[in-house]
């Protein structure tokens, strides 16, 4: 499950080791939008993979901001 994602998600993973964010030292929509992206992707089933640490630890940090928790419904 999700094997398609795995090259885009190392490549990501590479960008995170460089990059505090997605498009770099700033948080912006680009962090907003991928990371709504995976949590749908995560409420699916799909887990990180576990040689993604950088997306991981991007991904826990990232969804707890306030500007990231307000695009979730209720």
């Amino acid at each position: 499950r999700g094997d398609a994602l795995r090259p885009q998600l190392r490549d990501l993973d590479a960008q995170l080791a460089r990059e505090a964010f997605v498009a770099g030292p700033r948080f912006s929509w680009a962090d907003i939008t991928l990371v709504t992206s995976l949590e749908g992707t995560t409420a699916a089933g799909f887990a990180i993979p576990g040689d993604c640490a950088n997306v991981r630890r991007w991904f826990e940090t990232t969804s707890q901001r306030a500007s990231v928790v307000a695009t979730r419904p209720g």
